[in-house]
């Protein structure tokens, strides 16, 4: 037993020698290294992220670009077509008309309501502003003009009325008055005047005359 502890005290362990043989590391030079080494990833990797988001600007800029003129192309497309199209006219609503119907004489006429009417005992009449239009029912009436010198033309002219070609005779003035006068039907004996100062009346007032109709009015 004892010579056995000897032997151990001569031979040291052959691990000591082994570390005792290694030069000591720096721990300092290797964290610098390590901190180092994370860095130049990080910088490689940033530098991959900023080149693919510079590419993708240009990329997304020359789309932007490209777009743009597809959208000016569609644009001035769009305007020739509108250009091109034509503007639908709107339909004129339908005039509202009343109606005027003579039992005893079988004849009617329609007229725009803002013509007042006015039933008179030889006949029905009826005024807007300036114009008159009469109608004289079983009566015989002759026109004679109060002031000839002021009288600038007369002409005669044709009227639809109740499907038949009446003559009527049109006077119109040096101060721009106009007049009609003609007789619409023997039996029943209707004449009818119209006068005014406006053309754009009168007008309406020969719509009137030729919208007469003779036929049986029922008073139902």
């Amino acid at each position: 037993m004892e010579n056995n502890f000897e032997e151990r005290q001569q031979y040291p362990p052959v691990q000591n020698q082994l570390l005792q043989s290694y030069p000591k590391i720096n721990k300092k030079a290797f964290k610098v290294g390590k901190i180092l080494t994370y860095f130049s990833y990080f910088l490689v990797g940033a530098l991959f992220v900023t080149g693919f988001v510079i590419a993708g600007f240009f990329l997304g800029f020359s789309q932007g670009l490209s777009d743009k003129g597809k959208l000016e192309e569609n644009l001035s497309a769009c305007q020739m077509k509108a250009k091109s199209t034509p503007i639908p006219t709107p339909t004129p609503k339908p005039q509202i008309l009343l109606s005027y119907a003579d039992e005893k004489n079988n004849f009617l006429f329609d007229y725009p309501p803002k013509w007042a009417l006015a039933k008179e005992s030889d006949g029905p009449r009826l005024s807007i502003e300036s114009a008159q239009l009469k109608f004289w029912v079983g009566v015989s009436k002759n026109y004679v003009a109060t002031d000839s010198a002021k009288l600038k033309e007369t002409k005669t002219i044709s009227l639809d009325i109740s499907d038949k070609q009446i003559t009527a005779k049109e006077y119109t003035y040096q101060d721009g008055k106009l007049f009609l006068e003609g007789q619409l039907s023997q039996d029943p004996k209707v004449m009818v005047w119209l006068s005014s100062d406006s053309q754009n009346l009168y007008d309406e007032g020969k719509k009137i005359i030729q919208s007469v109709r003779f036929q049986r009015v029922s008073p139902f």
